[in-house]
């Protein structure tokens, strides 16, 4: 009987197979853990010092990068004084004096250094003055029948000290017009920078429409002369060129020839925040710096990167498991 030898394929040839063949080839990942805190410790640094830039620019915007401001002080402690108001009538002004050609009612009294006074009467702002000495005068309009005087003091950061005692003066003049013509003042007292645009709000009360006004501004330049329709709120602007304490004068008529007057004081100074805003606080101007606006794109460019580096790493190994399925070899 015939022997069968079973042959051996390959009887002398060795195939070694590398031990990952048919497993899925290793894929070293990126450990995204680190950058994640990273970015988001970075983002909130970045969107803090963004929040308080804004913020500092919606009290004060600036082309370049400058820091002022002002040490916060107690409001004032005294109270501003009040002389026994005096009624002057056209006809008793003094020769030389700035004349007004209507009636008059003189404020004057004593104040602390460097502080401003408002002087209310019956409720209603009718003059400011005051800069930096340590008495005051000015004159305002008298209303018909009794005016309570009052006088406000207010320091360099817009706060308020205890108010004068009540003055009291009646006031009968010889004709009336009715309604009475009156100017007040809409906006507290300003404290502002050279070539910075001053923004006066008058209040125009009563009298009969049309109505002319005449603002001298203090610094020696043209009277600013102007008609108003209707009565309410008007905006006066002006700048000033240099440096500071202006009184500012403002007289209107009506269409009767009833006449009235307004007074208040404006600090000019070379830094912003020397003086007092229509806020009655004092004001930071804080630019905003240049690189904050490239910091942004740039993180956000960061972010894009990671993001894609991240995509690419989850294609690449999905593309490689795929390729592991179709070309692994196959053993029978």
């Amino acid at each position: 009987m015939a022997r069968i030898i079973k042959s051996k394929p390959h009887g002398r040839l060795k195939l070694s197979h590398h031990r990952h063949t048919g497993k899925r080839l290793p894929h070293h990942h990126t450990s995204y853990g680190g950058l994640i805190v990273l970015t988001v410790v970075a983002g909130i640094m970045l969107a803090f010092a963004t929040v308080s830039t804004l913020k500092a620019q919606t009290l004060q915007s600036s082309q370049s990068v400058s820091v002022s401001g002002v040490v916060p002080a107690p409001p004032p402690q005294e109270a501003a004084t009040v002389t026994q108001p005096t009624l002057v009538r056209a006809e008793e002004s003094k020769p030389g004096e700035r004349g007004l050609d209507f009636d008059t009612l003189a404020i004057s009294g004593v104040k602390l250094k460097d502080t401003i006074v408002e002087i209310y009467n019956n409720e209603l702002l009718a003059g400011a003055a005051g800069c930096r000495s340590e008495g005051y005068s000015l004159k305002i309009t008298p209303q018909y029948g009794n005016n309570l005087v009052v006088a406000k003091v207010v320091d360099n950061l817009g706060q308020y000290g205890p108010d004068s005692k009540t003055a009291s003066v009646v006031y009968l003049p010889k004709s009336k017009l009715e309604p009475q013509f009156l100017l007040s003042g809409a906006s507290k007292y300003f404290g502002l920078q050279v070539n910075q645009k001053h923004e006066l709000l008058i209040k125009i009360i009563g009298g009969q429409a049309p109505y002319a006004i005449s603002v001298d501004w203090g610094d020696n330049k043209e009277t600013d002369l102007s008609v108003h329709r209707t009565s309410g709120k008007v905006k006066l602007s002006h700048r000033y060129d240099t440096t500071g304490c202006y009184n500012i004068i403002v007289q209107g008529e009506d269409n009767k020839g009833g006449k009235a007057y307004f007074r208040t004081t404006v600090l000019i100074s070379s830094l912003a925040g020397a003086g007092l805003s229509n806020t009655g606080a004092a004001f930071a101007n804080i630019s905003a710096i240049p690189t904050l606006g490239l910091l942004w794109p740039l993180y956000l460019a960061v972010l894009a990167f990671i993001a894609a580096f991240w995509l690419g790493e989850k294609y690449q190994v999905r593309r490689n498991h795929d390729l592991w399925k179709t070309r692994r070899p196959r053993y029978s």
